[in-house]
């Protein structure tokens, strides 16, 4: 055989076992909520994390204009639960993100042009979206973007926060800024009230208790 034949015969053993050897390649797995010590660890990304915003309908109509209060709630989660990955909730309910503002600095929510929160008061969101959780902030009845009138730890404040975690668990409507029907298919439904002094009082209240001890 000629060292032309040669180079011909071997060129076409090698197509075959390059293609018959190589590894298949394949997408990088997504990460997963992981769990180590006890403790959820920070495995997803919050630069990519999903920024949205719905008005959630309450039961109740505190101010007399007759409609039923909306209660603005902002959602920051994680990329994944865009795509199948379900999480659970820390919210936050408060009077504060208007005046005075949330925290020892006072801090405020600053919005993009769509609406969504860029910066969230406190370190919550930072926190806990890497590891695998969505946050919820939600502005209590009659503050910030919420309609309705606070009543001082009244129904209506607690009954507007409980319509957040209705709506996360599919017994509640919501909507987006056209008005269109928005589920919550991205959660477990499991949610976890976090906040201090009438944020607590609106976490911890008997009645609101009562109305979550099926959830």
């Amino acid at each position: 055989m000629s060292y032309s034949q040669r180079r011909g015969f071997l060129a076409a053993l090698a197509i075959p076992l390059v293609v018959a050897g190589a590894p298949a390649v394949s997408a990088a797995a997504e990460p997963k909520i992981e769990v180590s010590g006890g403790l959820t660890q920070p495995v997803f990304s919050y630069q990519d994390a999903i920024r949205e915003h719905v008005r959630v309908q309450s039961m109740v109509d505190s101010d007399g204009d007759g409609k039923k209060d909306l209660v603005r709630a902002d959602i920051i989660r994680p990329k994944e639960s865009g795509s199948g990955l379900k999480v659970p909730v820390i919210m936050q309910e408060s009077p504060y993100y208007d005046d005075p503002g949330v925290g020892f600095e006072i801090e405020k929510k600053k919005y993009d042009a769509n609406g969504n929160v860029t910066k969230f008061p406190m370190y919550y969101d930072n926190y806990f979206v890497p590891r695998g959780y969505a946050f919820v902030s939600v502005d209590m009845i009659g503050t910030r973007l919420s309609d309705g009138c606070p009543t001082s730890y009244g129904a209506s404040d607690v009954l507007g926060g409980k319509a957040v975690v209705d709506w996360l668990n599919g017994r509640a409507r919501a909507f987006d800024d056209k008005g269109d029907p928005v589920k919550a298919t991205w959660t477990t439904g499991r949610t976890g009230m976090i906040g201090h002094s009438y944020e607590g009082a609106l976490g911890d209240d008997r009645e609101h208790l009562r109305l979550h001890q099926r959830i």
